[in-house]
């Protein structure tokens, strides 16, 4: 559970959605439960994944007497990252850097739209092989629309993948990206197809990035809560500032500041914000990756998710319970059910979970 995702939308607006009162929750459940069920000497883990698993290891962080140990699938636990990073391990899961690789396809199509865009007939060539549903007066929006879908296909690159149709949707794009007899922006069109958001057809930038509202699925209002309730948590304490360079990574530069992202913020919901020293708050509060005093905690990572640039992926020499497992697979895939798709090193990273875990509680 997680106050304001899913069908949870407390009183008072987005005023209690914070880190400090999301993590009193849990404490407050943990305490309570121990009254209802009369289990106070039961050890309790925390576990979660994504933003969960940021929660779940500063759980045990900030309440040791509370969780004996934690898992943190996929936790990014600090925001104060490299800003070209991000987007250097999603390219990375292309294989960018391998001449005739897909990343470099993806690469050589949007350099094309920077560079033929305002060239007369070329625009048109551009938008007929990249089948887009309507005029676009800005080529920077085909490139984010682009990053986007990428990054997405990336981290979720795993068996059990929620943004499109196939197993292991980057290798399907690679695939597609590779094909014979394309040019690269119509290999880039037909990788863009493995997205669950465009499947086939146009392709609309605008609606790539719509939030769905108007629905009676119960599903779909927990989705638009979701969406609303992250962007009101990113625009006040829980933000990293990340650009592509176009060097090592396979997109076009961009130059996005803080202050951009105040602007964005401010017009989303209203108010004036500060980014920056908000994420310097949190940083400062929760440690990031300065976490050696803490103890008992498993951080595990795909090698294809891009979020591992944020969580802990080394090992702290001084603090030898804070264990990072690392896998072939996604976006808090050790943290789902078995799959017969499941990589080998993945399997590896679940038994050692539950050793760890079964030698700590003793």
């Amino acid at each position: 559970f997680l106050s304001y995702y899913g069908n949870s939308v407390p009183f008072g607006g987005y005023q209690y959605l914070t880190i400090e009162n999301a993590l009193a929750d849990f404490v407050y459940f943990k305490q309570r439960m121990v009254g209802v069920v009369g289990s106070s000497k039961s050890p309790w883990v925390s576990s979660g994944g994504s933003y969960g698993g940021f929660l779940a290891a500063i759980l045990r962080l900030k309440h040791p007497e509370d969780f004996v140990a934690a898992i943190a699938h996929s936790g990014p636990i600090e925001l104060a990252i490299y800003p070209y990073e991000y987007y250097r391990l999603v390219s990375e899961t292309f294989n960018f850097e391998e001449a005739g690789s897909c990343g470099s396809v993806v690469a050589a199509a949007l350099k094309y739209v920077e560079a033929n865009w305002y060239k007369g007939s070329k625009q048109e060539e551009i938008m007929r092989d990249l089948h887009l549903c309507s005029p676009v007066n800005n080529p920077a929006h085909i490139s984010f629309v682009v990053r986007k879908i990428f990054t997405s296909l990336a981290e979720f690159n795993t068996a059990s993948c929620t943004t499109s149709p196939f197993v292991f949707p980057a290798e399907e794009a690679c695939r597609r990206l590779l094909e014979p007899g394309l040019t690269p922006l119509q290999a880039l069109y037909k990788a863009m197809l493995v997205s669950k958001k465009i499947g086939s057809g146009c392709i609309s930038l605008t609606s790539h990035l719509e939030v769905p509202v108007h629905t009676e699925s119960r599903d779909m209002v927990s989705a638009k809560n979701d969406a609303l309730s992250w962007a009101h948590q990113v625009c006040s304490q829980y933000r990293t500032l990340s650009n592509s360079n176009g060097a090592t990574d396979m997109f076009l530069p961009t130059k996005l500041t803080w202050h951009d992202l105040d602007n964005a913020c401010s017009r989303q919901f209203g108010v004036v914000v500060d980014l920056k020293t908000a994420v310097n708050q949190t940083q400062s509060i929760y440690g990031g990756r300065d976490i050696s005093y803490g103890s008992h905690i498993i951080f595990t990572n795909g090698l294809s998710d891009p979020v591992r640039a944020k969580s802990l992926t080394s090992p702290l020499p001084s603090s030898p319970t804070l264990v990072p497992l690392l896998f072939d697979g996604g976006h808090v895939q050790a943290g789902h059910f078995p799959s017969p798709y499941d990589s080998a090193s993945l399997s590896i990273v679940r038994q050692n979970i539950t050793r760890l875990i079964s030698e700590w509680l003793l």
